[in-house]
């Protein structure tokens, strides 16, 4: 959980994010609560005189180094925000569908909903800084990037599987490759392009018409490569699809440098302004756009220019079956009565046009639907409003001109577009924003010259765009500016547009709908301030910018610190809590253990409380200041030193001085309620309730209020019947449902106590490495795991108990295994008629044992997986660490199959490279593999997921070490020999 006080250690935050923020601050460029200011200086003037074109106040010149090192200035010492796990290193928390389960939110998957915006409340939030994914390096620099990019950084390649006959792209070696392709142009973008080009008879068969054509809508873009065509002709497409099954399309345009977004024609408007294309782009893009009465049309409708184009290749647009047909037909009728016309048709592509004015409208029969929107419809809001079944008409004034009244690219960058009125600005206050944004944005570069490298920038986000006259200033860098007019401003985004820029609207309160380490620099102009006066949370906005930062150099992979293994201990009042908790650090001796007890944290008495002592009730939850525990221990978390109160039972008041604790290898917290509040549990990697006898419990209380508080028996005995007892029954027996492991009889229960300390050692070792190696699961411990590891591990077992216990912990990891593999979202209506949103799972799967104890593993798949395909592999060890493949069956197709590799016993792990190796021999990728075994050493960890660290490794304990003759301690034996019977006992 975040903790206000904290602020984010970062150097991509220092030296990228404050690029755009504390340049303004070292230059004082305030608009001090008026958007323009008068003192705008000649064209010849600079910031070389120490004066702000906007405010006229004198300005001490100071290099951008300085303003970042200086400690006068900057005096607040930071703090570290953790880092989050491996497995969330491509986290989108608005458009997360594992959100969506969670909160069981009932959406239309039909209709898409499941790809829109559901962001989580902030106590969902992932405070935690998003790492890069292994082997993550600097990208390839713009124009190369525009065709290849790292594999590492974006390790998905099942596109270029699934699209490899449409030149989509290619895997080679560490790159993946764009060759220009696409569905319906396989033969190059650039090509396809000058054919639309040619079909709308525009001159040299240059799209962009000579600047007439400069904003463009792909619906549905793939990688993005119809955009980045465009890019050469001066036409910026806004490239747009979800976040679905084509594993992250927007992810690798946004690494090629190309200008997108993730988004969806769902349900709600797309956050654009109207009037804001001159053409849509669909090429196979697999809308219907018959759905709801042409609703997704409509919405292309409202965000086409008069006269603007839609662009659709489709095999509507050409087959002669009748199912197209049928469909041609609907949407021609369709587009007819919204008063679109068919441009040009050839081959696959139809093009339409829409009218240059309301006259079509006008001449429509009365009742002709689609209707036309009310005049009180506003067709410029567009952050979460529902799309609307309506003809958006035009404004009196488009009606007259029949156009937009736009000046061709560039002149449109810099002239005053028609609709600045509408907003309330005056042409010279246009001019006037233009002019001191390029002052600034100029200033800007020379003090960037000493962080940055000429081309390290490329995508560029203005996080609070107001006319868009930043982007406008970097007209000549080589780069594109993704502006953003945040929700009390999106009355501006269309001006952005009418300039032939490109924007969306946000609400920065929310995270952006974008993939982590896709922009180079974000422009944070007051934006701070404004999220600050709503309330919303300046480090929640810190933590998404990091997100969306990529990483400066090479030093980019993050190590997560190691955080401690937190043990709560309950129990109800003078049960042996503490003596339990001193009896386990005793035996943890090899290990840094410190005790927190909450009894510390009780809320100091008032005067008026301190006259009513006897009437206070220290048994209840109000009694304790939850908020400071919780921020306690959440710095010893993140490896920070606190203060603990000292709390005196004599005075009911904290004292001094406090207790400084240090960060801890274990951390154990004590008290009668630390398993009463979720937030505490969450915290906590284990739960013990100590069960001792009530009346045990009151002898002990009797003696110690009596002889260490100073208090007389009858205070005692009247405050336990008063307070203890009932506060007992109703708020901390009840939390022994949440406890991990009951101690009966407290202290007593000496064996108790040891089996907790061996477990708590397992537990440790667990910890340490699933920190190191996030494709590491370990499947949660229960008392009957625990019973079931006894018996498989027991030396004296029989072989039928063996075989059945084994077969029901193997059960367990298979399942935990499953539910690691990759799903697709399905709806299904159940029998009572309720519709329930679910998921189905990746059906191309096959197993592989390891001969021969992987056998024994082969029964529980089966029975998880009907008819399953199994292959198998045969090595033969050569001396400790040799290992030579003997025999293998696998299946044909393997390479294109998910693969559950089974081993009961991961010891050395030696067979067990050799096993993976020969997978990928066989084609199959190394994140397509989920090892499942019972019991792993450390060291064959170690060996696994240092040369394999995509795969993930299913395990249900991993034990201690391993012996001279690479045997799993404590193990289970010769796991094969006791599970067929052929060990010399039988």
């Amino acid at each position: 959980m975040k903790l206000k006080g904290d602020v984010v250690r970062s150097p991509r935050l220092r030296k990228y994010v404050f690029i755009g923020l504390l340049v303004l601050l070292g230059l004082v460029c305030l608009y001090n609560g008026s958007l323009f200011s008068t003192g705008l200086p000649r064209g010849d003037d600079s910031f070389e005189d120490g004066v702000d074109p906007v405010t006229g106040r004198f300005v001490m010149k100071r290099d951008f180094d300085d303003v970042l090192e200086d400690d006068e200035h900057n005096p607040e010492v930071p703090k570290t925000i953790p880092i989050c796990d491996l497995r969330y290193s491509e986290l989108i928390p608005c458009l997360d569908r594992n959100l969506i389960y969670q909160m069981k939110l009932k959406l239309n998957m039909s209709l898409m909903e499941h790809y829109e915006r559901h962001c989580p409340l902030p106590e969902r939030r992932y405070n935690c800084l998003i790492p890069p994914p292994i082997g993550y390096k600097i990208p390839i620099r713009w124009p190369a990037s525009r065709d290849q990019v790292w594999k590492a950084n974006i390790p998905h390649t099942h596109l270029a599987k699934e699209k490899s006959d449409q030149n989509w792209m290619i895997v080679d070696g560490e790159k993946i490759k764009f060759p220009g392709g696409g569905t319906h142009f396989h033969d190059g973008a650039d090509k396809y392009i000058a054919a639309i080009a040619g079909m709308l008879k525009f001159p040299g068969e240059r799209l962009n018409n000579g600047g007439h054509i400069r904003n463009v809508l792909d619906v549905g873009c793939g990688v993005a490569s119809f955009g980045a065509y465009l890019l050469p002709l001066n036409i910026i497409a806004m490239s747009l699809a979800p976040n679905d099954v084509h594993e992250n399309q927007i992810q690798f345009a946004l690494e090629r440098g190309i200008p997108a977004t993730l988004g969806v024609l769902g349900t709600r408007r797309l956050p654009y302004p109207s009037r804001s294309f001159e053409l849509a782009h669909c090429s196979r893009c697999r809308i219907d756009w018959l759905q709801r009465d042409g609703i997704l049309l409509l919405e292309l409708d409202r965000l086409l220019r008069p006269g603007g184009y839609f662009v659709y290749s489709s095999p509507e647009a050409y087959a002669h079956d009748p199912e197209n047909r049928r469909i041609w037909s609907s949407m021609y009728d369709l587009l007819r009565r919204m008063c679109w016309r068919v441009a040009a048709r050839r081959d696959q592509t139809v093009i339409w046009a829409k009218p240059l004015s309301n006259s079509c409208y006008m001449k429509r029969t009365p009742g002709t639907l689609p209707h036309l929107c009310n005049s009180d419809d506003d067709p410029d809001a567009a952050w979460n409003v529902l799309m609307k079944a309506c003809i958006t008409p035009y404004s009196a004034k488009m009606h007259r001109e029949k156009g937009s009244g736009l000046e061709p690219w560039p002149r449109r960058l810099t002239t005053a577009p028609p609709r600045l009125g509408e907003i309330g600005v005056s042409v010279e206050e246009f001019r006037k924003d233009t002019n001191i944004w390029h002052y600034r944005v100029a200033e800007y570069w020379k003090q960037m010259k000493s962080v940055v490298q000429h081309d390290s920038f490329r995508n560029v986000m203005d996080m609070n765009s107001n006319l868009g006259s930043f982007a406008a200033a970097l007209k000549d860098k080589d780069v594109w500016v993704m502006n953003v007019a945040p929700v009390n401003a999106s009355a501006r985004l269309k001006i952005i547009y009418d300039r032939g820029l490109i924007g969306t609207v946000h609400d920065w309160c929310e995270s952006f709908s974008t993939y982590p380490r896709t922009y180079d620099l974000l422009h944070a102009w007051s934006i701070f301030s404004q999220i600050e006066e709503r309330g919303c949370s300046s480090e929640d906005l810190l933590i998404e910018m990091d997100r969306m930062l990529r990483p400066e150099d090479g030093s980019s992979e993050r190590n997560p610190p190691k955080l401690p293994f937190i043990i709560g201990v309950a129990g109800g009042t003078a049960s042996g809590k503490t003596t339990v908790c001193n009896m386990i650090i005793a035996q943890l001796h090899d290990q840094r253990v410190v005790l927190v007890n909450q009894d510390a944290f009780y809320r100091s008495l008032n005067d008026e409380q301190l006259q009513k002592v006897s009437e206070y009730n220290f048994d209840h939850p109000e009694a304790f200041d939850t908020e400071l525990l919780l921020s306690c221990i959440a710095k010893l978390r993140q490896g920070g030193a606190v203060s603990i109160p000292n709390y005196d039972f004599k005075t009911h008041k904290s004292i001094e001085p406090a207790r400084m604790v240090n960060p801890s290898d274990v951390i154990i917290l004590e008290g009668i309620l630390v398993l009463h509040d979720s937030r505490v549990r969450d915290l906590m990697n284990m739960k013990i309730f100590v069960d001792t006898d009530s009346d045990v419990r009151l002898a002990r209380r009797i003696q110690r209020d009596t002889v260490e508080r100073g208090r007389n028996v009858e205070n005692v005995l009247d405050q336990y019947a008063k307070f203890v007892k009932p506060s007992f029954e109703e708020f901390i027996l009840p939390t022994k449902k949440h406890a991990d492991i009951i101690i009966p009889r407290g202290a007593d229960n000496d064996v108790a106590i040891d089996l907790i300390v061996q477990h708590i050692r397992t537990k440790l070792g667990q910890h340490d490495l699933c920190k190191i190696y996030p494709n590491i699961f370990v499947i949660q411990s229960t008392f009957q795991i625990r019973g079931m590891h006894t018996l498989v591990r027991d030396a004296k077992t029989t072989k039928h108990d063996f075989v059945f216990y084994a077969d029901r912990l193997i059960r367990l990891v298979v399942e935990h295994g499953l539910g690691h593999l990759p799903f697709t979202e399905k709806q299904i209506t159940t029998p009572t008629g309720s519709i329930y949103c679910g998921v189905v799972f990746c059906k191309r799967l096959c197993g592989v044992s390891v001969i021969r104890s992987g056998e024994s593993m082969e029964n529980a798949l089966r029975a998880c997986c009907k008819g399953i395909k199994i292959g198998k592999i045969l090595i033969h060890a050569e001396g400790k660490h040799g290992r030579q493949l003997i025999y293998e069956k696998l299946p044909s197709d393997i390479a294109s199959r998910h693969v559950l590799l089974l081993d009961p016993v991961l010891a050395s792990g030696n067979s067990a490279v050799k096993a993976i190796s020969v997978l990928l021999s066989k084609g199959v990728p190394e994140s397509n593999i989920i090892f499942l075994n019972l019991i792993a050493s450390p060291q064959g960890i170690h060996a696994v997921c240092k040369k394999f660290p995509r795969l993930k490794i299913v395990t249900s304990e991993i034990d201690t070490t391993l012996n001279k003759e690479m045997q799993v301690l404590p193990g289970m034996g010769e796991f094969g020999d006791r599970y067929f019977g052929t060990g010399d006992a039988e």
